[in-house]
């Protein structure tokens, strides 16, 4: 039997104790305030899967490295050292860096100093791009955005590894951090192509 919601209130005001009324009226506002929220939410993600997938369509597929390739050896062994999750990507990272003309070492070592290998990583953000506040669809979109900005953007282009680091980030000794990383991935002669 469906009764209308007056009846309803007023069956609950008459039987139930006041704080057990006030205890039902908070979470009944509480539920109403979440599913607002849900539904912006909702409404949102309805939106947000065709902007990514246009993103992930501007991402060019870089052909992996070849599966004898060393470096490939190397760096899957660093991530399993430091246990973290971009042992699967591994592949990835060597390509965008020979596909831009980086040093393999230099993106995985970011993304050590940035998010602890992934650990600490949120939306695939595993360089702490902008600030951390950036967000992207794949681990291998963000591998590639970065890349292409370091190899190609107004602010990295053409500069040593030191300029390029000093421009990533302007701490004191940051720049430092990530080459020490780099030789722990290899050393400076296994680091050629």
């Amino acid at each position: 039997m469906h009764r209308p919601p007056l009846q309803i209130a007023q069956f609950f005001a008459q039987n139930l104790s006041p704080q057990a009324v006030n205890l039902l009226e908070t979470r009944y506002f509480e539920l109403k305030k979440f599913c607002f929220r849900s539904l912006c939410v909702f409404a949102g993600l309805a939106v947000l899967p065709a902007a990514l997938t246009k993103a992930e369509a501007q991402t060019p597929q870089v052909q992996p490295s070849s599966s004898n390739d060393p470096r490939l050896d190397a760096l899957r062994k660093f991530f399993l050292t430091f246990k973290c999750p971009l042992a699967s990507v591994a592949e990835v990272f060597v390509a965008e860096a020979d596909s831009h003309n980086l040093d393999w070492r230099l993106l995985p070592s970011l993304a050590i100093i940035e998010s602890g290998g992934g650990k600490a990583a949120h939306g695939n953000n595993i360089f702490g791009w902008n600030n951390g506040h950036a967000s992207f669809v794949t681990l291998g979109a963000a591998i590639h955005q970065v890349a292409t900005t370091l190899a190609n953007g107004a602010a990295y282009k053409n500069k040593s590894l030191t300029g390029l680091l000093r421009t990533y980030n302007p701490v004191q000794g940051y720049g430092d951090k990530v080459q020490m990383m780099m030789g722990k991935i290899a050393p400076l002669q296994f680091a050629a192509k």
